[in-house]
């Protein structure tokens, strides 16, 4: 085994995903500062929710909890808190070994909230 081929496959020798993390959007405004009874997983989900409906981040936009949490200058916990409650609402798809999207709108739910 090369040494470059060791640096690729790191100490393990199990290949590593590239270290790049897909782009987020700088289109997220700030988060507000949450009062004392408001939990911050509650407002990222509050901000991503609003951000998804707004289409300030449009179907198809790779989102990673990383990028998030330093968007929002918040730590990974309550970002991936948001994260699940927006996978089960149906607004966040997360291809496993791939990463996490904005999912695409569906018509039939289109159809249905009208």
């Amino acid at each position: 085994m090369t040494k470059a081929t060791q640096t690729a496959q790191g100490h393990s020798g199990i290949p590593q995903p590239d270290a790049e993390l897909p782009t987020v959007p700088r289109s997220l405004p700030p988060l507000l500062q949450p009062n004392s009874r408001y939990r911050i997983s509650d407002a990222v989900y509050g901000q991503l929710s609003e951000s998804i409906r707004n289409l300030q981040l449009p179907p198809g936009t790779p989102i990673s909890e990383p990028g998030i949490a330093a968007q929002l200058q918040v730590s990974r916990s309550p970002v991936r808190e948001a994260f699940t409650r927006l996978v089960e609402m149906g607004l966040i798809s997360v291809i496993p070994q791939v990463g996490s999207f904005i999912a695409p709108i569906s018509l039939a739910e289109v159809d249905e909230s009208v």
